[in-house]
């Protein structure tokens, strides 16, 4: 896998298409591989925080979200 920024963006793009199209597994995983690729980018550390309040906030008596580290995300 390429790191570099133009990838981490790609995939922090993706996720917030997935987001929207209501694929949250995939959404998880492409917030997190975005900020896999550029840990130093706040942005992407961010919507990964938003995405699991929007979801907690979405199922709050749910126990089997996909994972996520602690408003809306911010495309590149």
């Amino acid at each position: 896998v390429l790191r570099d920024s133009l990838t981490a963006s790609y995939h922090n793009n993706l996720a917030i298409i997935y987001e929207h199209l209501g694929l949250e597994e995939q959404a998880a995983a492409a917030y997190h591989q975005a900020q896999a690729l550029r840990p130093e980018q706040e942005a992407y550390q961010a919507n990964i925080q938003h995405f699991g309040d929007r979801q907690r906030a979405a199922h709050p008596d749910s126990t089997t979200l996909p994972q996520t580290d602690p408003q809306p995300p911010t495309g590149e």
